[in-house]
């Protein structure tokens, strides 16, 4: 779970579901300076396309620095799509990934809530992946938590719906909660400090929940 940006993969399953799934307005408010052709392929690349959460999950990583445009990550998309002979300019990765920019906008608002949500208690600290990890696997809270994910976006049980490469859902609290499952409620999920104390725990001593 650690490995798998499920936070970056959670920012860009609510960008999808809530805005970049229509490729009109992505054309419009996200590659405006572009041609069509350069626009559709952008949109579809099977690598860092829009029209996936994989491929938006780069971008997200990319515009989740203080100077999104010139991040590592930026440039890495920059040289990937000027071997498709498509020149990305700053200003326009600015409309893509700065500051205005919807992508930022729904990250900011997703980091914001899952910042701030009460059932985290992360009280606003910076390491969002390493310390949201033991409430989505105790609970999902991180997925779950309907206030976490924008307005009108389905919360989901576990990581593995936003990354096809896990087979099953790694998660506690996805087990408990996931109707084809267990089909129970939250009341029988683990707490964060539940969690916590799992954690805490060498795997090798199997005298934990990590041990089934």
């Amino acid at each position: 779970m650690l490995n798998c940006d499920y936070v970056y993969r959670l920012y860009a399953y609510n960008a999808l579901d809530y805005f970049f799934s229509d490729f009109a307005s992505v054309q419009t408010y996200v590659l405006p300076s572009l041609t069509e052709q350069q626009q559709s392929t952008i949109y579809q690349d099977p690598k860092y396309g829009m029209n996936t959460i994989t491929g938006l999950t780069e971008w997200m990583k990319a515009a989740d620095n203080t100077a999104p445009t010139t991040s590592a990550k930026a440039n890495e998309i920059v040289a990937y799509f000027s071997t498709l002979g498509i020149n990305l300019t700053q200003s326009q990765l600015t409309i893509c990934i700065a500051n205005g920019s919807m992508m930022k906008q729904i990250l900011a608002q997703v980091k914001y809530s899952i910042l701030n949500a009460p059932v985290l208690e992360l009280n606003s600290r910076s390491d969002i992946l390493t310390d949201t990890l033991p409430s989505q696997w105790g609970f999902s809270g991180v997925t779950s938590t309907p206030y976490i994910n924008l307005a009108g976006v389905t919360p989901i049980y576990s990581v593995a719906q936003l990354n096809l490469d896990f087979a099953y859902a790694p998660e506690f609290g996805a087990f408990v909660l996931d109707p084809s499952r267990a089909n129970s409620t939250m009341s029988n999920t683990l707490d964060k400090r539940a969690s916590e104390k799992d954690f805490s725990r060498d795997v090798t001593d199997f005298r934990s929940f990590l041990n089934l």
